[in-house]
């Protein structure tokens, strides 16, 4: 029950969160990704991406293989969120795995293209198995490190307190869960020494706070408040409240060292997971009403509000934009490349994509490889093909990687379509489109639409050479939309 209660309050994170930035998000994938596509499996535990372990990388880039299908990954993401609430309820009740699954925290980040959500699954999975005399426990402990590096706190916590409450029976553990976790310690030794990874942005104090008091909100506030009532935690619990402890404290010398970043709250969604937890050992009838009128106070308004996106990207879906004639004119194989600057900033996970809504996320879009180039550069537009089309997404147009991509195009006997829209807050960047249009033919600018305060979209077109025809791509289908 509770699992379907977190589920239920995911699954539209899953739909929202088909946008630009998660197209983006999926490009830090991509070392994974070229070791699957080789076949070099081997080659996956190094497959890192900054101080992130390669676990999520590496069963993302399985998944690109396999069904490259945008709404698949999200749905991955969503459904590690929803089972770690289960996973602690099917532990200690209905009253911790409540507390998560109502946790504003993990419901904002429940459905991103990153590690967050696997990492607070397998700290769940942790927690549940740290009580267990099998090796469960330290495989546990382990694999918690292999979700995030802040998940070696969580790790090391769960070993700490089995060793402080009987070093013998425990020496096995420890060791078992250390030689598990030994390539992650050894990868985030290695890349410890690279270029910034101690430069995160420094953000002061009380702005951190604002930030993260904005994101756990006030009902995450009473579910903080409310570990008073554990009078019982020393017996239930209890792995919690040490994981919990070491958690933060980990969070705390990462902020300081400037190797998390501090303009960001996705770790809260790794600290809601002890902290429901450690509700284990709370008791009393009033302590749980208290919960449950936290939780709701929390994910309800979050709830309201992804309804209210969910019409607002229906709605949009009536009224005419450039893509729409984008989609109906292009040819097999054509170039669609839709250019629209940041409206909001990502960390507040509010954001929209109803232009994108065009292309279904459940469609098969694999990945576009065929001008070499580091994935990652978001110059790019990460590229994929979708419904025949090659389809990428941009704040800007790039000179030199819009050259590249171009001549590709040309080459293979494709036209290019430039779709911007939502950009009267960028000034000038409908020129500066036009202007690295304009060595590649004389681009006609077609208006389409109404202008609803962000301007009204431009479909810009580059035809294809006259002698050649295009040719669809090998892999790629013909069904626009």
């Amino acid at each position: 029950m509770v699992g379907a209660v977190a589920l239920g309050l995911r699954a539209p994170r899953a739909l929202l969160r088909w946008d630009e930035v998660s197209l983006a998000y999926a490009a830090y994938a991509e070392p994974a990704a070229r070791a699957v596509d080789r076949g070099a499996l081997h080659e996956l535990p190094a497959a890192w991406v900054g101080l992130h372990p390669p676990l999520h990388a590496a069963l993302w880039a399985v998944g690109e293989h396999v069904a490259p299908v945008p709404l698949l990954g999200l749905g991955l993401s969503a459904g590690c969120s929803a089972a770690a609430a289960g996973l602690l309820a099917g532990r200690w009740g209905w009253l911790p795995g409540l507390v998560l699954a109502l946790s504003p925290a993990s419901i904002t980040y429940a459905a991103e293209a990153n590690n967050y959500p696997l990492a607070a699954l397998l700290i769940a999975l942790a927690l549940v198995c740290a009580g267990s005399a099998s090796p469960l426990a330290g495989l546990g402990a382990a694999l918690a490190g292999w979700g995030h590096v802040l998940g070696l706190a969580v790790g090391g916590a769960v070993v700490l307190r089995r060793l402080w409450a009987g070093p013998r029976a425990a020496l096995g553990l420890a060791v078992g869960s250390l030689l598990g976790v030994l390539p992650v310690l050894m990868g985030a030794a290695s890349r410890a020494g690279e270029g910034g990874t101690f430069g995160q942005p420094e953000v002061p104090l009380r702005a951190w706070a604002e930030g993260a008091l904005a994101v756990i909100s006030v009902g995450g506030v009473v579910q903080v408040l409310g570990l008073a009532g554990a009078r019982r935690a020393a017996v239930e619990g209890a792995e919690a409240v040490w994981a919990l402890c070491a958690l933060f404290g980990a969070l705390v010398v990462f902020l300081g060292l400037g190797v998390a970043a501090a303009h960001q709250f996705p770790y809260l969604s790794l600290l809601a997971v002890p902290l429901a937890a450690a509700w284990a050992g709370v008791r009393g009838r009033g302590w749980a009403a208290l919960a449950l009128g936290a939780g709701l106070a929390g994910a309800g308004p979050l709830f309201v509000a992804d309804l209210q996106r969910w019409g607002a990207v229906r709605a949009d879906l009536q009224r005419p934009r450039a893509i729409d004639l984008a989609l109906e004119r292009a040819a097999c194989g054509d170039l669609l490349w839709l250019v629209s600057p940041a409206l909001h900033a990502d960390d507040d996970k509010t954001d929209a994509a109803p232009v994108l809504w065009r292309i279904r996320p459940w469609r098969s879009m694999p990945r576009a490889t065929h001008v070499p180039h580091d994935l990652a550069d978001w110059r790019y537009g990460h590229p994929r093909w979708a419904s025949g089309l090659e389809l990428r997404t941009s704040t800007e147009l790039a000179w030199g990687p819009l050259d590249a991509v171009l001549a590709a195009a040309q080459a293979r006997g494709a036209g290019a379509w430039v779709v911007l829209y939502d950009h009267a807050p960028a000034a000038g960047l409908d020129q500066r489109v036009q202007r690295a249009l304009r060595a590649w033919a004389p681009v006609q600018v077609e208006p389409v639409g109404a202008d609803l305060g962000l301007g009204v979209d431009l479909l810009m077109h580059v035809p294809p050479p006259p002698e050649r025809r295009a040719k669809l791509p090998s892999g790629a289908g013909c069904a626009h939309g």
